[in-house]
C-alpha cells in the first residue's frame, strides 16, 4: 500500500454523521422497494443507499441537525409499514470518510464504524 491509498482525495474528508439503517431480513418486493426509494428521494437526508439484501442506509451530516433529521426520517419510515413488513432500525453516529461531488453532495456511501454500528443494530433488532 502506498501513501496515496490512505490519504483522502481533495473531495474527501472526515465528517461527523448520523446514520439510520432500515432493514427487513426477508428483503422487499419490487413495489415495496420502490416505495422506500421514493420516500428516501423526498426525505431530508444527505444521501441514501440500498445494500442487498433488504437494507437501506441513510446518512445525515451531524452539523446540519443530523440527529433530528434522522429521527424524523425514521418516524416517516415507520409510517410506511402499512405494507406489512417489519422494519428493524439501527443507528450510528461518528466520523465517516465522505467523498463529495463538485456540487457538495455525497458521491458514495461513506466509510466508517458508524455505518457498521447501524447495520449491526438493525440486524440485532430484526431477530
Amino acid at each position: 500500500m502506498n501513501k496515496s491509498d490512505t490519504v483522502p482525495s481533495s473531495n474527501s474528508r472526515f465528517v461527523s454523521c448520523v446514520i439510520l439503517c432500515a432493514r427487513n431480513a426477508d428483503g422487499f418486493s419490487a413495489s415495496d422497494g420502490y416505495a422506500i426509494r421514493d420516500f428516501f428521494d423526498n426525505a431530508d437526508c444527505d444521501g441514501w443507499w440500498f445494500v442487498p439484501t433488504g437494507t437501506f442506509i441513510a446518512v445525515f451530516e451531524a452539523e446540519k441537525s443530523g440527529v433530528k433529521r434522522a429521527s424524523d426520517c425514521e418516524s416517516g419510515l415507520r409510517g410506511l409499514k402499512s405494507w406489512g413488513h417489519s422494519l428493524a432500525f439501527g443507528h450510528g453516529e461518528g466520523e465517516l470518510l465522505c467523498t463529495f461531488t463538485g456540487a457538495g453532495e455525497l458521491a458514495q456511501l461513506p466509510m466508517g464504524l458508524a455505518i457498521n454500528d447501524a447495520i449491526n443494530e438493525a440486524v440485532r433488532n430484526a431477530s
